[in-house]
């Protein structure tokens, strides 16, 4: 199976930490947008998932960027 990220990544300090780690575990990131403001910083998001209800709680953190359109 293929795995995909489909997202915003900003040419900032970890950029190339994050691009390595998709490379190793074989991540298509044909769809991404690459920004080269490097004043911003890229989004991040975290899934927690209840085990006991399957519920999910999403935290993202989105300072400035625009929406990541398509």
């Amino acid at each position: 199976y293929a795995v995909e990220f489909i997202g915003t990544i900003v040419a900032n300090k970890t950029k190339d930490i994050i691009l390595k780690d998709i490379m190793e575990h074989n991540i298509i990131i044909d769809n991404c947008l690459m920004r080269n403001e490097n004043e911003d910083e890229t989004p991040i998001s975290c899934i927690i998932i209840n085990k006991e209800n399957g519920s999910r709680t999403i935290l993202h953190c989105n300072r400035g960027n625009c929406l990541f359109i398509f």
